[in-house]
């Protein structure tokens, strides 16, 4: 059974007699009530949240209970590795579980310059325990956005910037429990518009026909050079 997230408290006796064999209680709940489980037949329970200081005793007469996962660092538990025995005698063992979180900050980015926009590439950081669903690239100056719709595309383009200005960026990652705080900012780059290539000098040409009056004329010249002689 997972409880809603709705949930704020658990009374007493709850789920009495309920024939449960799994629970999920969700970091709603802020209060959980004596003999909350009493007399079901549990095996696994998970709590999703910081319950501060509780008593087991909400998981009386639940004989195949082997095993409870909490999140990691709660102030409820004193030993990650904590054995707990309820009053049936059966000893079961305290697992500890890192909490799904936002994505870890991601490292900062690498930027390469094009006409008006920039191509910027960054590598996938931890997800917190929750898939990552996308990433957002952020320009400063300008505020400039492009977005990812999965975890393993890391690169997109930023358009709309001014050429002739310089940027950097920064990147944040998405799962489903939150954003990451923003990476640190790459270095600048600047877009420029590509080069206007250089007219070629036109090599000048001559018609056929004047090209063979100029050979006869030098041919003219040569006979007449000749009769001097």
């Amino acid at each position: 059974m997972i409880i809603p997230d709705s949930v704020t408290t658990i009374g007493r006796d709850a789920f009495y007699n309920n024939d449960l064999t799994s629970v999920t209680i969700p970091n709603s709940v802020t209060t959980i009530g004596v003999e909350a489980f009493y007399d079901n037949d549990l095996t696994s329970d998970a709590f999703l949240g910081d319950f501060g200081t509780f008593s087991l005793d909400m998981f009386e007469e639940n004989l195949d209970l082997a095993t409870i996962t909490y999140v990691q660092g709660a102030t409820g538990w004193d030993n990650p590795q904590r054995t707990f025995t309820p009053d049936t005698g059966q000893t079961g063992s305290v697992t500890a579980e890192a909490a799904a979180a936002s994505p870890a900050t991601p490292a900062a980015p690498t930027a390469t310059a094009g006409d008006s926009q920039a191509s910027v590439t960054w590598t996938k950081p931890a997800d917190g325990g929750s898939t990552i669903t996308g990433y957002t690239v952020t320009s400063a100056p300008g505020g400039k956005t492009c977005t990812t719709s999965n975890a393993d595309t890391l690169t997109c383009d930023v358009t709309g910037l001014t050429n002739g200005t310089a940027y950097t960026f920064s990147v944040t990652a998405t799962n489903g429990l939150g954003t990451s705080a923003a990476s640190a900012a790459s270095s600048s780059v600047t877009p420029a518009a590509p080069p206007v290539p250089t007219a070629a000098t036109p090599v000048p040409t001559s018609p056929l026909w004047l090209l063979g009056i100029m050979a006869g004329l030098l041919s003219l010249l040569g006979m007449r050079k000749l009769r001097k002689a």
